[in-house]
């Protein structure tokens, strides 16, 4: 079977002059701009890349190890649990909509074996690509900036919340990039350019669960690195702190002033509308629903006519909950829909399984591309989480969409990175791993 792949890749790049690890490198590269900065950018190029993969894929799954193997079952389970939910449901076409969602996410055994075949050739398309989203967020920014004249905003794409989180994740990447694989000045300088234009749009975004992530990044990233900093770095690291914190944005310190004022106005009164509030009676509310139907849940796309009964029978706090399909956090909404089963589900396939490989891998890099590759994936997984603790970003195409293809890839770079290591060590190719 394999050589029968192997052959009519071959065909293919004959006659079109793209084999198959240039199209799925050029794919790779094309993603994290276009998801930004095109219309439907992001779900085109993850069909095209799950295309390619229903037809190539298979020959790579003896490349997978036993942590490769788990992260793929682990996925499948999220999407399995979506799916036995629906026993519950009522609304089932919402329903379906939300499973589609997780059969996204489900394609990351498949869309991992496809990129497994590249060797190790995806870090510098993968970096090209995020180094571009970044400079493009920011351009968006500085054009509804100054050219709009609006105080803040999305883009053309994405409501700000969307723009704001993506913009982070750019600008986080690019610190990535430039401390893994920035071994020449020139490098390091585009790639810290790229993760300060992309920090503007996330502030112009005012966006906090964006600025959130900041602090997680930071105590990462020192964590990581704290053999190697010194005193002298410690001391310039809390001087540029303290000097970020005095020059804040107005917009930053008076969305933050609002958080607190927020936070005040539900503690006297639950039912009053506001950003925060709101979060508040829909976690309180997921709760409610999850302690109804504790196993499997009310149902994959029932959350808010379960929403609408609770106001109707005055269990709710607030009624504003009735206009919301989720519940603006992803184990509490997977809780409330899909019960014990899918939130413990959500929680060891979203967070911890994949936290678990990228720390090992990233223990075990030996070069820079797999330090790339583990600490990216890292800083994926923290992102989403960071981000899940205030927006249900499992369900909106353009999160599912980002975490999925950015997570692949992540782990592709590893097992690319540690097949050349040995490869180079033994002077013969390896084709598993049961580490």
């Amino acid at each position: 079977m394999a050589n029968g792949v192997s052959t009519n890749a071959t065909l293919v790049g004959r006659h079109t002059g793209l084999t198959l690890p240039k199209a799925a490198a050029v794919l790779v590269a094309l993603f994290p701009v276009l998801a930004v900065s095109l219309n439907h950018g992001g779900s085109t190029i993850y069909t095209l890349l799950l295309l390619l993969g229903f037809v190539y894929a298979w020959p790579a799954w003896q490349e997978l190890g036993k942590e490769e193997r788990g992260l793929v079952w682990g996925f499948l389970a999220l999407a399995a649990a979506g799916a036995l939910s629906l026993l519950n449901t009522e609304n089932f076409d919402q329903g379906l909509s939300h499973l589609e969602r997780l059969l996204r996410i489900g394609t990351f055994g498949l869309l991992l074996m496809l990129l497994v075949r590249q060797n190790n050739a995806l870090a510098w398309p993968f970096l090209t690509g995020v180094l571009l989203a970044a400079f493009s967020v920011g351009g968006q920014a500085l054009y509804g900036h100054f050219i709009l004249g609006k105080p803040q905003m999305g883009n053309w794409l994405y409501n700000r919340l969307t723009f704001g989180d993506l913009s982070v994740l750019a600008a986080s990447i690019s610190v990535v990039a430039a401390v893994t694989l920035g071994r020449s000045r020139w490098l390091r300088t585009v790639a810290l350019l790229a993760a300060g234009i992309a920090a503007y749009a996330t502030i112009y975004s005012s966006t906090r669960g964006a600025w959130i992530f900041v602090p997680v990044l930071a105590a990462l990233l020192l964590w990581l690195y704290r053999k190697q900093i010194g005193l002298r770095v410690w001391v310039g690291l809390l001087v540029a702190v303290a000097v970020v914190a005095f020059m804040l944005p107005n917009n930053v310190h008076k969305r933050t002033d609002r958080a607190v004022s927020q936070v005040e106005v539900f503690l006297n009164d639950p039912s009053e509308f506001s950003s925060l509030g709101n979060r508040f009676n829909l976690w309180r509310n997921s709760m409610i629903v999850w302690s109804r139907a504790p196993l499997l849940g009310a149902g994959l796309g029932d959350f808010q006519q379960e929403m609408e009964a609770l106001v109707e029978e005055g269990s709710s706090y607030s009624a504003h909950v009735a206009e919301y399909g989720h519940a603006h956090n992803i184990l509490l909404d997977s809780l409330a829909t899909t019960g014990i089963v899918g939130g413990a589900t959500t929680l060891f396939a979203i967070i911890l399984l994949p936290w678990r490989y990228f720390y090992r891998a990233w223990l075990r890099a030996g070069t820079a591309e797999a330090r790339f590759g583990a600490l990216s994936g890292l800083v994926t997984v923290a992102a989403f989480a960071t981000f899940g603790l205030t927006e249900d970003w499992m369900a909106r195409n353009p999160f599912v969409n980002t975490y999925t293809v950015y997570l692949v890839t992540s782990a592709a770079i590893v097992i690319g990175s540690r097949r050349s290591e040995r490869y180079r060590s033994n002077g013969t190719p390896v084709s598993g791993d049961t580490s």
